[in-house]
């Protein structure tokens, strides 16, 4: 069953009505349905599954030195865990709440992006960090990112925690371009 959201319109023109319906299905997926009439009241609904409601952050992303950040942990170019990275990275900084609905939100936008599946985007991004992390280059780029130890030996981060470290990194640098 898909999210529906109806709206009750008062006055507004058909052009405006239609840019309003359009980007709420295209953004946040839901089927929507205007009525006429004015609603008196309106009884609460709980929704099935949480609802994902963007905050977009200021500026662009300076996607050159996310790049180099990656390639500084040892993560290889060449396969796709790279730029789904470079993507959900680019993503966080800009909706900061993806950070909160990974499964749900951030692997289905960088899904959405390179035309593939969640799953796919998952798994790549797993495989991007292993690597990274097997060659022995990811623990030892992110302690001296941060300047500490933030990564112990045998402490491989997970997706989330990665991209977090890197989001977080590049926060506290400010690196909006």
């Amino acid at each position: 069953m898909s999210s529906k959201v109806v709206l009750s319109v008062v006055k507004c023109d058909a052009e405006k009505l239609q840019m309003l319906t359009q980007l709420i299905s295209e953004n946040f997926g839901f089927e929507v349905e205007i009525i006429n009439e004015t609603i008196e009241s309106v009884e609460p609904v709980e929704p099935d599954e949480p609802v994902f409601i963007p905050q977009v952050s200021e500026g662009p992303v300076d996607m050159k030195l996310v790049s180099e950040i990656l390639i500084s942990a040892g993560i290889p170019v060449g396969i796709k865990g790279f730029r789904f990275l470079c993507e959900a990275i680019r993503l966080v900084i800009e909706q900061p709440d993806l950070m909160f609905y990974v499964t749900k939100g951030l692997y289905p936008a960088v899904a959405k992006c390179f035309d593939t599946s969640a799953s796919k985007v998952e798994r790549a991004i797993r495989h991007a960090i292993e690597v990274g992390w097997s060659r022995e280059k990811m623990q030892k780029a992110i302690n001296k990112m941060f300047g500490k130890e933030i990564c112990a030996k045998h402490d491989k981060p997970t997706n989330c925690e990665f991209i977090a470290l890197i989001k977080e990194k590049l926060f506290i640098d400010d690196i909006t371009k």
